[in-house]
């Protein structure tokens, strides 16, 4: 793999536990740092997002530890509104990147949901499925 795309593929369309572990793993390996993930191995801060999906992926892998220590991570860099940016470096704390940034957020919501509700979200989850139902009308 190249980059942290790895964990968005396989938040919907896992090819394979075996593979998916490993991908997993090496994501984590090769673009951790910090306690983010790095959307590609040169880049030198953490992108909030991709570390979110992380989480994600962790957590609907059962590894809810691993996931738990990666959310706590990120999630210790927002400022003191817990407001979060897009990036963050990873040696000074420092927000990089749009402020505040409404994916990051979202990828912390979905995080969370999925940390706590882990066997509620399938590989075949989409945003998609949030989308309001049509209300049935009572007579």
């Amino acid at each position: 793999h190249e980059g942290a795309d790895v964990v968005v593929h396989y938040l919907h369309d896992s090819n394979g536990a075996e593979d998916t572990c490993k991908e997993i793993e090496a994501v984590e390996r090769e673009l951790g740092a910090g306690g983010l993930i790095r959307r590609w191995p040169d880049d030198p801060s953490g992108f909030l997002i991709c570390t979110y999906w992380l989480v994600e992926c962790l957590a609907l892998g059962g590894a809810t530890e691993r996931a738990t220590s990666w959310f706590r991570s990120a999630t210790a860099y927002a400022n003191d509104l817990g407001l979060l940016s897009e990036e963050a470096d990873p040696g000074s704390g420092e927000l990089l990147g749009n402020f505040p940034q409404t994916f990051s957020h979202v990828g912390l919501i979905n995080a969370a949901w999925c940390l706590a509700h882990p066997s509620t979200r399938s590989s075949s989850w989409s945003p998609q499925d949030l989308r309001p139902q049509p209300e049935e009308h009572q007579p």
